[in-house]
């Protein structure tokens, strides 16, 4: 898998268009090194192509994305940093993002 990332309190990155290979425990140690700031994100692309995001909100919030293209819009909901990082483990482990529970699909 690979992950891209933007961290808006440390104004730095990896470009989604150029995504970096890494290992769950890698996108984890990203993930605790983000500084929180309100619109920063984090994303992972599977070999299968699909991407899962996550971004933090102003109210401390976390939201998590599943784009599809296709469809022209996302999977999306509002969730916390703990169901997040499952939502990473399960992912690299090979469970469907678009199943994960309380999903609603939002057009774009």
């Amino acid at each position: 898998m690979k992950y891209f990332y933007f961290d808006e309190g440390k104004e730095k990155g990896i470009d989604g268009n150029t995504p970096k290979e890494a290992t769950q425990a890698e996108v984890l140690a990203a993930w605790d090194a983000m500084s929180g700031q309100a619109l920063s994100f984090l994303g992972i692309v599977n070999d299968g192509g699909v991407t899962l995001q996550f971004m933090w909100e102003e109210d401390g919030s976390m939201v998590i994305d599943v784009p599809v293209p296709e469809r022209g819009g996302s999977w999306t909901k509002t969730t916390d940093v703990a169901e997040c990082k499952e939502v990473i483990a399960a992912f690299y482990d090979g469970v469907d993002p678009t199943k994960i529970a309380g999903l609603v699909f939002e057009e774009w």
